[in-house]
């Protein structure tokens, strides 16, 4: 009897304060599921709860050996983009605050709206209680797409919450 593969009910949570506990699921190279309990046991790492990344190891027993480890993340609250305001080639973007779990912000700024191609630019804030940035030097006669985004970095990893909704304005 082999594993054929080992998931996680869910890979990335969004912080709200509350424990989270993934479910795994775990089938063989014949497609059966296997059972917690009788064919293998669970453990999570502790807390859970603060923005991080966090262990599951899934250690076999019966007929099947060894262990596996997996790994899920939770990540900040995301923010919004509350105001564009164009003076000259220079533009203040405004966003809403987001502190909780957060020690700053990643403004990402582009002539596509898709952040794929052209000129795309980021911009760190440190800290959360600055909520405005003033991007300069902006092409004039062209369209600019904004997104923001908040990020942890507390520990030795950067987590970032999902990007706000994309707003755009003409230079």
């Amino acid at each position: 009897y082999k594993i054929d593969s080992v998931r996680l009910s869910e890979t990335e949570y969004t912080y709200d304060g509350k424990q989270k506990t993934p479910s795994v699921t775990v089938t063989d190279t014949n497609g059966n599921t296997l059972r917690e309990g009788t064919d293998y046991t669970v453990s999570y790492s502790k807390g859970r709860i603060n923005v991080g990344r966090y262990k599951v190891t899934v250690s076999y027993k019966g007929k099947f050996s060894g262990k596996d480890k997996l790994y899920f993340s939770i990540i900040p609250k995301s923010t919004q983009i509350t105001g564009l305001e164009v003076s000259g080639n220079k533009l203040i973007v405004k966003m809403k605050k987001q502190a909780e779990k957060t020690t700053g912000y990643l403004i990402q700024y582009s002539t596509s709206s898709d952040f794929e191609k052209s000129v795309t630019e980021s911009v760190l804030i440190e800290g959360v209680k600055k909520t405005t940035k003033t991007i300069k030097d902006l092409a004039s006669g062209t369209r600019w797409y904004f997104r923001v985004c908040a990020v942890n970095d507390k520990n030795e990893k950067a987590f970032y919450s999902e990007w706000s909704d994309v707003k755009s304005v003409a230079i």
